[in-house]
């Protein structure tokens, strides 16, 4: 009976370890989540930095019917980036996955 009451306990204790190492992957994943989805901003701004500066660049070169063309082009570039940013805010998870936008579920 002993050894039988030791075999449960030693199967409690498995079944915990094996459940902080799930939180604590599911932890890491979050954090990896969280930091690919500001590089992703930052590369997105740094995208939209450049094309800034290119377009005022050019702006200052052009002669005014020019700067038409170039104002439009500027524009598509815009509502690209705006469609980036609203991919990576509405895009939810794979299915399976941990929701990067949800507040840890262990606390921290």
């Amino acid at each position: 009976m002993a050894s039988q009451s030791q075999g449960i306990q030693q199967l409690l204790q498995a079944e915990k370890r094996a459940a902080e190492k799930v939180a604590d992957a599911r932890k890491r994943k979050a954090r990896r989540l969280k930091q690919a989805k500001e590089e992703a901003q930052m590369e997105v701004e740094q995208y939209r930095r450049e094309r800034e500066q290119e377009f005022q660049s050019k702006q200052q070169a052009t002669p005014s019917s020019t700067r038409r063309t170039l104002s439009s082009s500027l524009s598509f570039t815009y509502l690209i980036l705006a469609g980036a940013r609203h991919f990576l805010a509405q895009t939810p998870p794979p299915a399976g996955h941990l929701d990067y936008r949800a507040k840890d579920p262990v606390g921290t």
